[in-house]
């Protein structure tokens, strides 16, 4: 119990940088490096709606990832085949595909998934000829 609490004390919370005194610190010197400034400041900019969105997204992501992890390759393959797109299956980039596709229902902020343009591309290039969702019933009436 003795090295516990002595370990504890010898980690006291230490001041601010810019308060530290002694040993001929000035405060540039002091202050935190460049990488936890550029953190420091990305969390002071983002606002509630960004955090709110980015909740969102991740837990539809987390959600989507855990139902693709329980499905077997026949269940993958049905799907698609029941969507008419079994000739663009790819396993390699289903991942991405996935992705791609909670990206556009729930739209993260840019600096949580700056990759998230490329793999949207990849879903584009596989609904050239067909759209997904209302997008293919657009024009149907007409």
């Amino acid at each position: 119990m003795q090295k516990i609490a002595s370990a504890a004390a010898s980690h006291a919370v230490k001041p601010p940088a810019g308060e530290r005194k002694g040993r001929g610190e000035t405060p540039e010197a002091a202050s935190p490096s460049a990488g936890q400034n550029v953190v420091a400041a990305a969390r002071r900019k983002i606002t509630h709606e960004e955090k709110m969105a980015a909740l969102r997204f991740i837990k539809a992501a987390h959600e989507d990832a855990l139902r693709y992890i329980d499905m077997t390759e026949e269940e993958v393959e049905e799907e698609y085949r029941r969507a008419g797109k079994l000739h663009v299956y790819d396993p390699d980039t289903e991942w991405q595909k996935r992705y791609a596709r909670v990206g556009r229902m729930y739209p993260p902020p840019k600096f949580l998934a700056p990759e998230l343009d490329e793999f949207t591309k990849l879903l584009e290039e596989d609904e050239n000829g067909y759209p997904i969702g209302l997008a293919g019933c657009v024009g149907i009436f007409e």
